[in-house]
């Protein structure tokens, strides 16, 4: 646009300086009082035309006579977007009209520029289910989208199943990012996350089974349930040290004085170490964590939430600090790979289903007595892995008779009591 507007005014301007010269061709130069110069070759000509760097258009003459036509002036250029999406007019709270994108409409493109303006109205959202596939088939061959600085919201599903898309770099003019947004967006491997953003819906970024690290900025104030759940390969989230409603550590994303667990990356490895700042373990928290290998939970911890560490198949042994009180329902189903628990005498209540699928589990080292072990609360259902399991009864003096155990001074981990190991 702008190299058609620059053009036009440099034909115009030179067709003007033709008519005030009376010169007939621009090779040429108009002869005596204008009546020569045919084919322009008697007159005085224009050797060239040009825009210096103050903007000021100079035209050079054949006898080396440089004119001064003035500044050259054209509107500000706008990036222009994809051609044919389709707009919805919005009227603001104040009273101004806005406008929304709310689909793909008659845009056959994979990669999407959405435009800052459209009809001299400001572009500000991207409505609900705008490019979801179930919306629009057409959809799910979206490779990258363009979002401009704009743009303050994100809708609800907008980019839902878009599997195709592989980054997104949201602007920092964004506020909030809906629920479900970018749900199953199996093939994002990187996302930039604005540093005007606030809100992070429910299931945002829900089974993007390709990002590996998230930063979350320092203006998100919340962010919502399951947001990163099914993030398979998600390692590692940073969250900014300014935040002032979130923190991190190794990886995991706390609260701001790191009491309480908000995400757990679904492919954190190895060996993970909780703060013993945090005083309980959230439902789900570590759910599906495959990769992690060991826990080391700190005897700040009171309860551990259902489902905590459900389906955490790397996990071979844990050891449960004496803080806790309660294991609540499905907290270990299906660690199969789990062989070795220690359970304190502290803890009064086993819920549904705590040790179900957990197939590999022989030893369970209790920190209590026979007597104390009957006492405990244990849900009938789902928990024969454990119930079955051998069990040992702790005791710091030798016990020989095959029941109890100790901890090894050398390798801090649990024995059975025998005459070998003393």
């Amino acid at each position: 646009q702008m190299k058609r507007k620059l053009l036009t005014v440099f034909l115009t301007l030179i067709a003007a300086l033709c008519l005030c010269f009376g010169l007939v061709g621009c090779n040429g130069e108009s002869g005596k009082d204008g009546k020569d110069g045919k084919d322009g070759k008697d007159g005085n000509g224009i050797k060239s035309v040009e825009v210096d760097e103050n903007g000021d258009l100079k035209v050079t003459l054949d006898d080396g006579t440089v004119l001064n036509a003035g500044k050259v002036t054209a509107d500000e250029p706008t990036e222009e977007g994809t051609e044919g999406l389709q707009y919805q007019k919005v009227k603001g709270e104040n009273g101004e009209y806005t406008a929304m994108v709310v689909g793909l409409g008659t845009a056959w493109d994979t990669d999407i520029v959405i435009p800052s303006t459209f009809r001299g109205l400001k572009v500000t959202a991207i409505g609900d289910k705008a490019f979801n596939t179930s919306m629009d088939a057409r959809n799910a061959n979206l490779t990258s989208i363009k979002i401009p600085n704009s743009v303050t919201s994100i809708g609800a599903s907008a980019f839902s199943g878009c599997s195709g898309l592989t980054s997104i770099a949201i602007p920092d003019s964004v506020i909030s990012i809906g629920n479900y947004a970018f749900y199953g967006c199996s093939g994002l491997t990187s996302v930039k996350i604005g540093k005007g953003v606030t809100e992070i819906g429910s299931d945002a970024f829900y089974g993007c089974s390709g990002l590996t690290s998230v930063t979350i900025p320092d203006s998100v104030t919340e962010i919502g349930s399951y947001a990163f759940s099914g993030c398979s390969s998600l390692e590692y989230f940073t969250v900014d040290e300014n935040n002032q409603t979130y923190s991190s550590q190794g990886g995991i994303i706390y609260n701001k004085n790191k009491t309480e667990i908000v995400y757990v990356p679904l492919g954190i490895k190895g060996t993970v170490s909780i703060p013993d700042s945090v005083t309980s373990i959230r439902e789900r928290a570590f759910s599906g964590c495959s990769g992690m290998t060991s826990i080391e939970i700190p005897n700040s911890v009171t309860s551990i939430g259902d489902a905590a560490f459900s389906e955490c198949w790397g996990l071979t042994s844990i050891v449960i600090p004496n803080s806790v009180t309660s294991i609540g329902d499905a907290a270990f189903s299906e660690c199969w790979g789990l062989t070795s628990i220690v359970i304190p005498n502290s803890v009064t209540s086993i819920g549904d289903w705590a040790f179900d699928g957990c197939s590999s589990l022989e030893s369970v080292y209790y920190m209590g007595t026979v007597d104390e072990w009957f006492r405990i609360s244990i849900d009938d259902f789902g928990n024969t892995d454990l119930t079955e399991a051998n069990r040992y009864y702790y005791s710091a003096e030798e016990n020989f008779d095959g029941e109890h155990w100790h901890y090894d001074p050398v390798t801090n981990r649990p024995v059975i009591w025998t005459k070998e190991n003393v």
